[in-house]
């Protein structure tokens, strides 16, 4: 679920532009938007790639929100009737476009898990080296002596 910040961050708009395009296209984001914690609206993918279509339009066509919005109304209409949505996303994007960006998504993000678990690996065999051998032979230090050992650096 996305919520109006995120949207915000997505598409590099203000708050009143997404809010405005909510708006314009209200009647068919009802079904893809609910609350959520304080009462914050929240898009589910579906709506998210009705949005995206919006705003692919007013680059690519140069159109205005309105005209925009209209034309996806209609082209969602239209996918209805013919069948549209279930080859290919409400977005206009084929389905296998969306599955390969995915899957490259997951390969990277898999690699980067595996570069964090390489690096907690290196931490702690470096923590483990810090650490006495054996925390018996250790011997217990007074307070003062505890403070000197920690002032003069040898701890």
């Amino acid at each position: 679920m996305h919520t109006i910040k995120s949207l915000c961050q997505r598409f590099g708009l203000s708050e009143r532009a997404i809010r405005r395009r909510l708006d314009a296209l209200s009647p068919l984001l009802a079904p893809h938007i609910r609350r959520g914690e304080k009462n914050s609206l929240l898009l589910s993918d579906n709506g998210l790639a009705i949005i995206d279509r919006l705003n692919q339009l007013q680059q690519d066509a140069d159109l205005g929100l309105n005209s925009a919005a209209e034309k996806v109304k209609s082209e969602v209409q239209d996918g209805r009737r013919t069948g549209y949505e279930q080859g290919a996303n409400i977005a206009g994007h084929p389905t296998d476009a969306l599955v390969t960006a995915l899957e490259s998504r997951v390969n990277e993000q898999a690699q980067m898990i595996g570069f964090l678990q390489d690096q907690l690996e290196g931490v702690q065999s470096q923590l483990q080296a810090m650490l006495p051998a054996s925390t018996h032979t250790r011997q217990r230090l007074g307070r003062w002596a505890a403070l000197r050992a920690i002032v003069s650096g040898r701890v």
